[in-house]
């Protein structure tokens, strides 16, 4: 690869870690944002692994988890954890086990604090966090930037002989 076709390929990298990292910070800033909300006992209503077949990666794993809560004597229902639970499931052993420690965390009958959006009561999370995918993938590709940019990647055989 030439200079400037790296040159491409960490713009595009750059571009895609841009939107990664606008979508991490808006769930962690709803996430900051949903700390001042005030707060009302709720009880799990139901606790699974839902798995899903991908085409290429094999089996997804997603854990779901519902709640009940009220506010001013209405029941709400939500199932979101915290903000980016609801996205796409993960595939392998590790997320299986993930999504089964979580669906033992929030295991059905299991008092929880639900924080509840006062403009919106229907809007509520569990937990005050955004999730840890996103700003995962933007470290990833900045790494992988990075090394393209700087060319360190060369220095690794399997990919020095990629990228000539």
């Amino acid at each position: 690869m030439d200079q400037y076709d790296i040159a491409c390929f960490v713009g595009i990298i750059g571009f895609i870690a841009a939107i990664f990292a606008a979508i991490s910070a808006f769930q962690w800033i709803s996430a900051l944002i949903a700390r001042t909300w005030p707060t009302v006992p709720g009880v799990v209503t139901g606790s699974w692994v839902d798995e899903r077949m991908h085409a290429r990666s094999g089996k997804g794993y997603a854990a779901r988890v519902v709640y009940e809560y009220q506010v001013n004597g209405e029941t709400l229902r939500s199932d979101r954890l915290y903000f980016g639970s609801n996205g796409p499931s993960s595939t392998g052993v590790d997320a299986n086990i993930l999504t089964e420690l979580t669906v033992a965390k929030y295991s059905e009958g299991k008092q929880v604090t639900v924080h509840y959006n006062p403009a919106n009561p229907k809007k509520a999370v569990v937990a005050t966090r955004g999730s840890f995918l996103y700003p995962a993938i933007v470290l990833i590709l900045a790494v992988i930037g990075a090394g393209l940019q700087f060319g360190f990647l060369d220095k690794i055989p399997v990919l020095g002989r990629l990228l000539q």
